[in-house]
């Protein structure tokens, strides 16, 4: 079950399929997960799509202390019903970036770059000379990098995003406009604040 909630969240390649057969298999498992990871399920699947769509996606208005069984019982059928919208709606977002990654168009491409990286935290970690490889993203894909540093024997990992509206976020943090921007990664229960300047370059011509 773990499994399950962690490949429905990431939705990765394995969940591109267009068979009635998955779409039942996906309702069996979700109806199988209690209200709160069906809610957390829900939540992220939600604030990923917000954030490569730029669409609006809302959640279902579900009772976390619902005592009548029916209520609950109708809560999570909405739930359910709704995270499948939103499987598909992943799924179809899915198939649109890899479409354009086969046939770019104008500005369906980014180059992201962050230079002058610094990591401050209160832990004893300093990250001297931190550094992150340039990376490219096709439009509404996410995706996830890392920063280095030559003293510290661990990466941290943060969420780069280029939405289908052509802005790209890291952290889901949008760059200043000189580029400069500010995020927080998570690593080992400890928050690293990282500043940095990125530099994004648009391409992409049919």
């Amino acid at each position: 079950m773990a499994n399950f909630k962690f490949n429905l969240v990431m939705l990765g390649l394995s969940f591109i399929v267009s068979s009635l057969w998955a779409q039942d298999s996906y309702k069996t498992q979700l109806e199988a997960m209690s209200l709160s990871d069906l809610n957390r399920s829900e939540a992220a699947l939600i604030a990923e799509l917000n954030e490569r769509t730029e669409v609006t996606y809302q959640p279902v208005q579900t009772s976390y202390y619902a005592i009548s069984q029916a209520k609950r019982d109708s809560d999570k059928r909405n739930l359910v019903e709704h995270t499948l919208e939103l499987i598909e709606e992943k799924l179809s977002l899915t198939q649109r970036v890899a479409s354009r990654k086969d046939s770019p168009g104008y500005n369906d491409r980014a180059y992201l770059s962050l230079n002058k990286i610094t990591v401050t935290s209160q832990t004893p970690h300093n990250f001297r000379a931190a550094s992150s490889q340039g990376t490219i993203l096709t439009r509404g894909e996410l995706i996830r990098n890392t920063i280095y540093s030559s003293n510290v024997d661990f990466p941290l990992t943060y969420r780069a995003t280029y939405s289908e509206k052509e802005n790209l976020y890291i952290q889901g943090v949008k760059p200043s406009a000189d580029g400069t921007v500010d995020f927080n990664v998570k690593y080992d229960n400890h928050t690293y604040h990282v500043h940095a300047v990125a530099t994004i370059t648009k391409s992409g011509w049919n």
